[in-house]
């Protein structure tokens, strides 16, 4: 490419991004790939032309950010979960910032690559939850026509190390001391049941029933009944007595009767964490989450079956817990053989 020379008077009406190369005329946008216009040889009106006929083409109905907004109102959208969604909106944010303003068909695999490597420098992960994301929106929109193909196909995430922390028995039993009377019910009923969060805090009275909880796993569906345990029975009524300015039909409630949120869950959890580790400073990070890891590592029987999961190797990804072996025991000269 031989870029013009913005300062010689007989380039002063070439467009941006419009270039002369060996036998044509380009126009190169940021992202992409570059567009022929006409050729070399051509009278600047016909260059002209040409540019702004495809200027017109690229209208804001067919940008990225477009495409984008149009799957963020989709019922596909909708049907996701509300954290899901969430996460959508902050990738889509992201995404449009680089992207946006470029035609849906001029975004390239290698575009995609170098919005990876340099996101990449960040944070690999998010790295990949971005482009897992645009990778989605596009494949929404290539099944409706509104896009030629996928410029993600083809272009690897990055590895990510599955999380392997196994929370002690001391650990967990030393959060557990500086947690919330609430908190300390949700670590328990967590731990005994490998429940996530978000099923813990949908949990209704209707769901206790003579002989378990029951569990339908917002995630995969999975319906359980999780049996009745002497202690799993008192950590479900420690949250049923909680205070409540108004009867609720919630096992874990705030104080108006309403559904426990996230957020409050979180911070109870926090506080409690900042408390053991001014006891404990060496104490390592864990997670809320890593309860449920802990619950189907400890777990002595078909893991598979208590923990809901569809496949071995989902269980695989929470069975953290370092096993036990035999050692060689090697025979000395002398010994009897």
């Amino acid at each position: 490419m031989s870029p013009r020379n913005r300062k010689d008077p007989a380039d002063a009406w070439v467009p941006k991004r419009v270039y002369r190369m060996k036998t044509k005329w380009y126009f190169v946008p940021k992202t992409g790939k570059k567009v022929p216009l006409a050729p070399l040889d051509a009278k600047p009106a016909a260059v002209l032309k040409a540019y702004y006929n495809h200027i017109d083409s690229l209208d804001t109905e067919s940008t990225v950010a477009a495409l984008i907004d149009a799957y963020l109102v989709s019922p596909q959208f909708r049907s996701r979960s509300a954290a899901t969604q969430k996460g959508y909106q902050h990738n889509a944010d992201l995404i449009k910032r680089v992207f946006g303003q470029a035609h849906v068909d001029e975004v390239m695999p290698q575009d995609v690559r170098q919005f990876m490597d340099k996101r990449g420098q960040q944070s690999e992960t998010a790295a990949n939850r971005e482009k897992a994301f645009l990778s989605l929106v596009y494949s929404w929109g290539y099944e409706r026509g509104q896009c030629q193909g996928n410029p993600c196909k083809g272009v690897r995430k990055f590895t990510e190390t599955a999380r392997d922390r196994y929370v002690e028995d001391w650990e967990f039993d030393l959060v557990r001391r500086h947690a919330s009377p609430r908190l300390q019910a949700a670590m328990t009923v967590l731990y005994l049941t490998a429940m996530r969060k978000k099923d813990l805090r949908k949990l209704m009275r209707q769901d206790l029933r003579d002989d378990g909880v029951f569990v339908q796993q917002s995630k995969t569906g999975t319906k359980q009944l999780k049996e009745w345990t002497p202690e799993l029975r008192q950590a479900i009524n420690q949250a049923l007595a909680m205070p409540s300015t108004h009867p609720t039909m919630y096992v874990f409630h705030n104080i108006h009767g309403g559904p426990l949120s996230d957020s409050s869950l979180n911070n109870d959890w926090r506080e409690a964490w900042a408390a053991a580790r001014e006891e404990v400073p060496t104490l390592a990070r864990f997670t809320i989450h890593d309860l449920k890891a802990k619950g189907i590592s400890d777990f002595e029987g078909d893991k598979q079956l208590f923990s809901g999961h569809k496949t071995q190797r989902q269980v695989d990804t929470y069975d953290r817990k370092v096993r036990r072996t035999p050692t060689l025991i090697r025979k000395q000269k002398g010994d009897e053989s």
